[in-house]
């Protein structure tokens, strides 16, 4: 029966069904439990933007001492000086990722549970808001044309660096920039308000987004740019992209990921860093991975 069960819901998906229909839908009576206190005025525009948009950059979100702090331990992971972390290489997006991994640096619990970020988290779903995943990750300079004349996979768009919406129903990132992002580098870049109606777990075809289909938005891309420690918080369901171009400085960031609950992955680190910390945050690590 047990197996019976498994390939039903494997088949029908009636987990992820009755999770994006009901389970993570907005509550209208929820109200997070942690206070924002005198940055709420700044928190409100900002969660203003997330709903309208599908993202908001905040600048200085990480400040220069602790980037000071943490960039040079992440650096030491990808440069393989650090052999307890395991850097994974993507021949197709030509990006190197450290995934779901809390112990890079004791500043990425910190970072995960910041409480202003939580609160905005949680005031969007309407829900409480758990971390679901984090990834380090590290793009040189890269031209997508030669990509895709290389690649089968990279030319049908299949990418982080195409159009594409993730497939993980409701879902919020946070993605901060470890490095300085000018016009001439690697960016993320979105389709304003094309999240709206998306909440729901897709398969991987649904999620790829073509040049034409962007164009028939009749809405133009926002590119973001900004120093190292801007933080962009978006709604992973706005069609969006990482940017390419070979005139790029290699761009290093971290992306924090967070849900209602469903889609936990398994994060090394995460129990110790919800024993280590106390603050009103640290709620977002308790749920079930």
């Amino acid at each position: 029966m047990r197996n019976l069960l498994r390939t039903l819901d494997s088949r029908l998906r009636l987990r992820a069904r009755i999770e994006d229909s009901v389970l993570t839908l907005p509550n209208p009576f929820f109200v997070s439990s942690i206070d924002p206190g005198e940055s709420r005025e700044r928190l409100l525009a900002v969660l203003a933007e997330l709903s309208r948009n599908g993202a908001a950059a905040i600048p200085n979100f990480i400040s220069a001492d602790l980037l000071g702090a943490i960039h040079p331990q992440i650096h030491e992971a990808f440069s393989r000086r650090r052999p307890d972390f395991v850097v994974e290489f993507d021949k197709i997006g030509a990006s190197s990722c450290i995934r779901s991994d809390l112990c890079v640096a004791n500043e990425l619990g910190v970072i995960a549970t910041d409480p202003h970020i939580c609160w905005i988290v949680e005031s969007y779903f309407k829900r409480v808001a758990y971390l679901a995943d984090i990834d380090l990750r590290r793009d040189p300079p890269a031209d997508l044309a030669d990509m895709e004349r290389s690649s089968p996979a990279a030319a049908r768009g299949y990418t982080a660096n195409h159009w594409h919406r993730d497939q993980r129903g409701r879902q919020v990132k946070m993605l901060v920039y470890l490095t300085d992002v000018t016009a001439s580098d690697n960016n993320f870049a979105f389709v304003p308000g094309s999240h709206l109606g998306q909440h729901r777990r897709t398969s991987f075809g649904e999620s790829r987004v073509s040049d034409a289909e962007v164009a028939k938005m009749e809405v133009d891309p926002v590119e973001v740019f900004g120093a190292a420690g801007t933080a962009v918080i978006f709604d992973t369901n706005i069609v969006h992209r990482l940017r390419r171009r070979m005139s790029a400085s290699t761009r290093d960031t971290m992306t924090f990921y967070y849900t209602p609950g469903q889609s936990l992955r398994n994060i090394r680190g995460i129990a110790a860093a919800r024993a280590r910390l106390t603050r009103p945050g640290a709620k977002v690590l308790a749920g079930r991975h």
